[in-house]
């Protein structure tokens, strides 16, 4: 499905051949990536399985091993048959940093969410999706790091590692604002129309970026000499419930009426955050203002039929694992970025 919403956004590209496309039946194939990693020169591996609910047939490992083995496959692909691969770009997430620090603590790069695998092992079938999906971001950073360190390939490694992804699709496809990240905004926003959303959740914080500035990250990543053998934070900082609505009350967006927000005497309160400082001084990242993407996201997911009904209907969730809405999105702006070069 996402090839076709690619193949209609960039068809002069494709037209003219500065896009064509590889299918895989399952990234944890062995070999899936053989033919796809050859005369290449940069290669980014964004996608990632997301369990999105529980299903007590699955084990929480059939996540955590899909990933890895999806991550381990395009790095041998690349040793084996991509001879002129110099560099690769994974995308792990901000999941594979986080944990449960005190307050006031700062996240960067040197972090690593490893509680989150010991917590699904002890959690087993009972684990959450989100915990399965942190866990298996963490491992599998973690073990294409120690594949480099054995292997020494003669390409380099740079993973990035993102927040919450929101922003306007560049492509038509409405599954990417019904599951994913968006979900974590566009419900709030239902429960507030609704009159659902309590008071105290106004002031709940969140840290997010755009899209596009995920897209041109990993351009950055793939071309900067000094990113080599790095991680990236990728975080445009935190916004509360509250801050979301002043700005979709300010900014409407057709087809979304948000009354006023009635003011609050308590404030919300940012316990830990990400640093970003590393991504903006060696990739040159500018993130884009956070009003833009709260505007852009709630649009692109109206435009594309979003409803405040697939909200309550949590619209695209399946029992089964597939590919992320945020994975197929930042591959729609990785592309956008690419071209234009």
């Amino acid at each position: 499905e996402e090839a076709h919403y690619l193949k209609a956004t960039f068809s002069s590209h494709v037209s003219e051949r500065k896009l064509s496309f590889a299918y895989f039946s399952d990234i944890a194939d062995t070999g899936a990536f053989d033919g796809a990693v050859r005369d290449v020169d940069g290669v980014v591996h964004c996608a990632s399985p997301v369990p999105s609910t529980i299903d007590p047939e699955q084990h929480p490992d059939v996540t955590i091993n899909t990933a890895t083995k999806g991550v381990i496959g395009i790095l041998s692909s690349a040793r084996q048959h991509g001879t002129n691969v110099k560099r690769i770009v994974i995308t792990s997430s901000a999941a594979a940093v986080t944990d449960t620090k005190e307050d006031n603590y700062v996240y960067n790069e040197e972090n690593w969410n490893m509680s989150a695998r010991e917590l699904v092992t002890e959690m087993g079938y009972k684990a959450p999706p989100p915990l399965r999906y942190s866990a298996s971001k963490v491992v599998a950073e973690k073990a294409a790091w120690d594949w480099m360190k054995e292997h020494q390939p003669a390409f380099d490694l740079v993973t990035l590692l993102p927040t919450f992804v929101w922003g306007r699709s560049p492509t038509s496809c409405p599954s990417h604002y019904h599951a994913g990240s968006d979900s974590l905004l566009l419900l709030p926003i239902s429960q507030a129309l609704s009159g659902k959303l309590k008071d105290d959740q106004l002031l709940e914080t969140t840290e997010m970026v755009d899209v596009l500035d995920v897209g041109e990250a990993h351009v950055q990543a793939l071309v900067s000499p000094e990113a080599t053998g790095q991680r990236f934070l990728l975080s445009a900082g935190w916004i509360s419930w509250k801050e979301a609505l002043f700005i979709l009350h300010d900014r409407p967006v057709a087809g979304i009426s948000v009354p006023p927000v009635k003011e609050h005497t308590a404030t919300s309160k940012v316990t830990s955050y990400c640093s970003a400082e590393k991504g903006k001084e060696v990739l040159g990242i500018k993130y884009r203002p956070k009003a833009d993407t709260i505007y852009e996201t709630v649009q692109g997911a109206v435009e594309g039929g979003w409803t405040l009904n697939d909200s309550k209907k949590r619209a695209g969730v399946t029992s089964h694992l597939r590919l992320s809405s945020t994975t197929e999105r930042s591959l729609a702006c990785l592309t956008l970025c690419l071209l234009h070069q």
